[in-house]
């Protein structure tokens, strides 16, 4: 993992986003390779970007370069932002989530904060479960849903593959609970979502665009 801004190298991506001289609005270049951690972005580190082989793409059903996937380490969200930061973006990367053994902590991607900028862009996100109950991918904004008013999430959901496999119910895509604005989330891919919603938005507004996305019907 290589901090393009400081010339620092790093061993694990936590590693890399927890060095004092990893700065806010830093860019962190990710090699190919398996990542068996459970990521945190701390409060401090708002703008960071993320950058896995795979960043740029631009196209859900496009040939992917050797991965760099980051799988859970323990039954936790893969990537938890902390609600205190700003924005963030996540590019190109295979992330694989747990067998989540209930929703409370059944999320792949969970940034909790009320007015965060996400930007998850050309990712190939996979859950596999034989579990009852909800197994979420993308959970912005707090744990519970939040009546319309500012602050609001803003960002860009596009172009990432969705992924579900096993006998389990409950796979749900997007989630967005908090009031939201200049929200674009576009050509994104779904298989396999059984029993869930492959988008589910609350308190949208009209400047919140889906597009082009495939999605999934379970019979």
């Amino acid at each position: 993992v290589t901090n393009t801004n400081s010339g620092e190298t790093f061993c694990t991506i936590q590693a890399a986003i927890n060095d004092a001289e990893t700065l806010s609005g830093h860019t962190l270049e990710v090699s190919p390779g398996t990542y068996n951690e459970n990521i945190n972005i701390p409060s401090g580190k708002n703008g960071l970007v993320i950058n896995g082989p795979n960043a740029g793409l631009n196209d859900a059903n496009g040939s992917r370069a050797t991965e760099a996937s980051i799988v859970a380490a323990a039954n936790a969200p893969v990537i938890t932002v902390n609600s205190a930061v700003t924005s963030y973006t996540i590019d190109g990367f295979r992330l694989v989530g747990a067998d989540y053994l209930n929703d409370v902590n059944g999320s792949i991607i969970w940034a909790s904060g009320g007015a965060t900028v996400s930007n998850i862009l050309n990712n190939s996100i996979e859950l596999s479960s034989s579990l009852t109950g909800t197994k979420r991918y993308i959970w912005l904004g707090p744990s519970s849903s939040v009546n319309s008013g500012s602050p609001f999430i803003s960002g860009n959901i596009n172009h990432n593959i969705f992924q579900a496999a096993g006998t389990g119910e409950g796979f749900a895509g997007i989630t967005m609970q908090q009031w939201s604005q200049n929200f674009n989330i576009n050509a994104n891919k779904f298989v396999g979502m059984i029993g869930q919603r492959n988008i589910l938005i609350y308190h949208p507004t009209p400047t919140v665009v889906i597009s082009n996305n495939e999605l999934f019907v379970s019979d």
